[in-house]
């Protein structure tokens, strides 16, 4: 075993986006694999004997669409299929998994990169330090349907990511650090553990969160405001302020981004699209969708099937 684990880290890699959640700064960023290195002959490799042990600058999650193990220097963590494994930096590790060759999954590993920073602020709630002691070791985490989608969508890896979308990928992230620090919590309430902040980043936040949760629905200004404990004007000032739009067109952008995907990703039919993104009539959904894309959304879904088909 090498006395040097420098020589096998995984850092040449591209940053993706940035976000600011209290005091902490996060890093979406995808590696290239590993360095090109000589290793040597009794270094230690993954049961397979395909890919060795290595580490990373940075905190790796990992949705096991498939079971998995996740094999240490002196460990290995089972992975049930469905959890989320998450690897902290500086962690020796490997993951051994088995695809079926007809496997839907065996395209990307669906994994989000992240590193961490601590900001020069005074929040009441750190959640640098949260991060830092929650995942101070390998975990696995209960995982959800939603949070394979979110995981899918920030996956450098998956040509259908949102990374290029600051916005999607924003609440999308959000999204992702809530549901780690309330799973690693283990049923615990963040209260008993931290006090929430009423910051202007926690505030942020936790609007943000809000958002995400419920733009498929039938959400409102009022409704958002009677969460937040705030004037429906102070949530309009600080949604302009955070997005440069209002909370409405804010609410259609993430409807409409979410129909095209579906469309382009699903067969569902149209009237379904438009059901699972918020609209309950199909009228208004059709109205808001070419004022936004241009076309109607059969048209837009024909294009690019027919884009695609000349591609391939």
């Amino acid at each position: 075993m090498t006395k040097n684990p420098n020589d096998f880290i995984i850092e040449n890699a591209i940053v993706e986006n940035h976000f600011i959640i209290e005091d902490a700064k996060f890093t979406i960023i995808s590696d290239n694999g590993l360095i090109d290195i000589a290793l040597p002959d009794n270094y230690i490799y993954n049961e397979d004997g395909k890919d060795p042990l290595h580490l990373h600058n940075f905190y790796e999650v990992i949705y096991a669409h498939v079971p998995m193990k996740i094999i240490f220097e002196n460990k290995v963590l089972e992975c049930p299929k469905g959890n989320l494994a998450i690897i902290p930096p500086k962690i020796m590790h490997v993951k051994q998994q088995s695809y079926a060759p007809t496997s839907p999954d065996a395209t990307y590993d669906g994994s989000v990169n992240f590193s961490v920073k601590k900001l020069d602020v005074k929040p009441d709630y750190s959640l640098f330090n949260t991060i830092k002691n929650l995942l101070a070791e390998p975990i696995i985490i209960k995982g959800t349907d939603k949070i394979k989608k979110t995981v899918a969508m920030l996956d450098a890896g998956n040509p259908q990511n949102i990374l290029s979308d600051k916005l999607t990928s924003s609440l999308y992230f959000h999204e992702l650090i809530n549901h780690i620090v309330f799973e690693t919590l283990n049923g615990k309430k963040l209260n008993d553990i931290v006090k929430v902040s009423d910051s202007d980043t926690g505030r942020d936040y936790k609007i943000s969160t809000i958002i995400y949760n419920s733009y498929e629905h039938d959400i409102t200004l009022g409704f958002l405001a009677q969460k937040m404990n705030m004037s429906s004007k102070q949530i309009s000032r600080i949604i302009h302020s955070m997005y440069n739009c209002s909370f409405r067109e804010l609410i259609n952008t993430l409807r409409m981004k979410k129909a095209a995907q579906l469309l382009l990703t699903t067969e569902k039919k149209i009237l379904t699209v438009a059901s699972d993104v918020g609209y309950n009539a199909a009228k208004g959904f059709y109205s808001a969708f070419k004022k936004y894309y241009g076309c109607l959304p059969k048209e837009y879904r024909k294009k690019f099937m027919n884009d695609k088909n000349q591609t391939e």
